[in-house]
């Protein structure tokens, strides 16, 4: 007999944002949190561009909760950009700023 133990199935590593000092984990994408990034994906096809980049932020903060949307709102669009791929998952080793950690914060 076969068992599929999920409670064992170990998660990515963990990925962490450090923003103006604050260290925030990055969320592991969620089925749910999929399919409502999906949808406002969808909604924002004819969007502005404006709408478009709040969406995102707000997308961002679905995946890193303890980020505050008024503080994305002051990076750079460059800035912006790394973070959304960050969150995403890209790869980004040898990416400038992103650093491979042994352990977590402890935050």
């Amino acid at each position: 007999m076969q068992v599929l133990n999920l409670d064992k199935l170990a998660a990515k590593d963990g990925r962490e944002l450090v923003l103006f000092g604050q260290t925030h984990a990055v969320l592991p994408m969620t089925v749910g949190n999929f399919i409502e990034t999906t949808r406002a994906a969808e909604k924002l096809a004819t969007a502005s561009i404006a709408d478009q980049i709040e969406a995102t932020a707000e997308m961002i903060v679905r995946s890193v909760p303890t980020l505050n949307k008024v503080e994305l709102m002051t990076l750079s669009l460059e800035k912006l950009q790394v973070v959304i791929a960050f969150v995403r998952g890209d790869a980004m080793e040898g990416a400038e700023g992103v650093e491979t950690a042994e352990g977590g914060s402890g935050n």
